[in-house]
């Protein structure tokens, strides 16, 4: 059962974490089967890139979780305000307009992460909703460049390549691509 966003108010700050980490997994699991779809290497990288991600987040909110509460295990509830993400996996599905549903499920977590952060009273945990939100529209722009790479430079041979800077504050991480 889904409820309305309005309604996390009343959610205690245990329950709010516990529900958070599925649509990361489920994210994960879409970024993993759109990977074994995919043919063209640099978007299977682009998809390993947001695996790794996804599964970062669920990492966050399951250290988030035992650092707050260790005394308690993660529940699972029957309700869920998380808005419903798309897959479109039917067989007959391209590659691209797999691509174009996950950009949207990204947008639709982007502002969804935003709108949440602004709800919560425990500004801890805006915060982690604030990155996430951040780290959401960072994957979007990803998606958006797998989309027009292919179109634009057809018969490059493009690569990959993440760099990270370890000594930020944040972890930052930036795509570059190149000509092998």
């Amino acid at each position: 059962m889904t409820i309305s966003l309005d309604k996390i108010k009343s959610f205690l700050a245990e329950q709010v974490i516990s529900l958070a980490f599925h649509p990361e997994v489920k994210a994960e699991q879409t970024y993993r089967l759109l990977k074994e779809r995919a043919k063209n290497e640099l978007l299977q990288q682009k998809l390993d890139f947001l695996v790794n991600e996804e599964t970062r987040h669920g990492e966050l909110w399951r250290r988030f979780y035992s650092r707050k509460y260790s005394q308690q295990s993660m529940s699972s509830l029957e309700v869920s305000f998380w808005p419903e993400v798309k897959v479109a996996l039917a067989a007959d599905s391209s590659v691209e307009d797999l691509f174009a549903q996950a950009l949207e499920n990204e947008k639709v977590f982007e502002d969804f992460y935003r709108a949440v952060n602004h709800l919560m009273r425990d500004p801890n945990l805006g915060h982690v909703f604030q990155y996430l939100s951040r780290g959401e529209g960072t994957h979007y722009f990803i998606i958006k460049a797998a989309l027009d790479l292919p179109k634009k430079f057809p018969d490059s041979n493009l690569s990959l390549i993440h760099i990270s800077e370890p000594t930020r504050p944040l972890y930052i991480s930036y795509a570059v691509f190149c000509l092998k």
